[in-house]
């Protein structure tokens, strides 16, 4: 089976989520773990052909899961940890895109500065 990016994401959003909230014993809290580190390892790394990830979920203002997977640099071995620092590139467009269409959305008419927006 073809790895699918969109699947992996999803499943990267709901078991780190889902995990936590239960109160599973903690040999069950383990092997959850272990599963999700193997999907992040085998699946994700994969489909989304990157040598590392950086992982980190918040839950009601908490860390949760701070984690890092593969190298960080790759000739060097280094592992991605919790605390790695991933030049960011080109992803604050889409911040901004998405925050002006939410204020769109929300009724806010944007322009130029120093040009009139018609009514």
């Amino acid at each position: 089976m073809r790895p699918s990016p969109s699947r992996d994401l999803a499943l990267l959003a709901a078991v780190p989520v889902a995990t936590p909230a239960c109160p599973a014993p903690p040999q069950l809290r383990r092997a959850l773990d272990a599963r999700f580190d193997a999907q992040i390892d085998l699946s994700v790394l994969r489909a989304w052909r990157v040598p590392g990830v950086g992982i980190a979920v918040v839950h009601k203002g908490k860390v949760i899961l701070a984690k890092g997977y593969g190298c960080e640099d790759v000739a060097a071995k280094a592992p991605v940890t919790a605390t790695t620092k991933f030049a960011i590139g080109s992803v604050t467009k889409s911040f901004v895109v998405t925050g002006l269409a939410t204020r769109v959305k929300q009724g806010a008419r944007l322009g130029h500065a120093g040009t009139r927006v018609p009514p």
